[in-house]
């Protein structure tokens, strides 16, 4: 099965439901006459699939862990207005193609910033798309709390400057990226599990200067990041 359907009255797409097919293009019946049902997306529900664009219907609420996980394929997405708060955390991980995800401007719960997603108050940035900007450089958002779990996983910028305002490094968060160096800003507090293992690029990360030791200490997240620690 390579292309499908899904009609209007579709309200659930189940765990696991597509997860390796070879599904290349899939249409949601969503109009004025027949408007979409579709309510909630299982986890790993598209997993594997050879899917290149993605645009959900405005009806999605629900989206599960990994929905979009290992999609080699997918260059983008697009979410609509409903999808809640507390979605999509490590929805991505695996999408190596993806250069943008895009979010519907009323949703009241994300923003997507040049195809970059964050909560729509920009304290946390959710995912970087892994293919955009190969190479190149990105400058966080100032306000900037949080860098949710594998936001930049697999990410090719090989430059990530972080605000003043950064806080907090979720697990993986930087797991296996092309980043060469990171320095952290002062106020900085935690670092979470393994967020720059197999970032095999990554010659140093500094805070303000200062060289953070233990390389494998700041893998695993151990508190050598901690409050008036160096």
């Amino acid at each position: 099965m390579t292309k499908l359907w899904i009609p209007a009255s579709v309200r659930v797409i189940g765990d696991d439901t597509f997860v390796s097919q070879d599904l290349k293009e899939i249409t949601f019946q969503d109009d004025k006459a027949h408007p979409s049902q579709l309510a909630t997306i299982g986890d790993r529900a598209f997993q594997s699939t050879s899917l290149a664009t993605m645009t959900l219907p405005g009806s999605v609420v629900t989206i599960g862990d990994n929905a979009f996980a290992g999609m080699s394929r997918l260059t983008s997405v697009r979410l609509g207005a409903k999808v809640a708060a507390g979605q999509l955390v490590a929805a991505f991980p695996g999408a190596n193609a993806l250069t943008s995800i895009e979010v519907d401007v009323d949703n009241a719960n994300y923003a997507s910033v040049d195809g970059v997603l964050y909560t729509k108050d920009h304290s946390h940035l959710i995912a970087y798309p892994q293919a955009k900007n190969k190479g190149g450089s990105y400058a966080v958002l100032d306000g900037t709390t949080d860098i949710d779990e594998y936001a930049f996983a697999d990410a090719s910028v090989t430059s990530v400057t972080l605000p003043s305002s950064l806080r907090r490094i979720g697990d993986y968060a930087f797991e296996s990226s092309r980043l060469t160096s990171l320095t952290l800003p002062d106020s900085f507090e935690t670092i979470g599990s393994w967020a720059f293992s197999y970032a095999s690029n990554l010659a140093r990360v500094d805070r303000l200067g200062r060289r953070v030791p233990e390389r494998s200490r700041v893998d695993r997240g151990e508190p050598a990041l901690r409050p008036g620690k160096a």
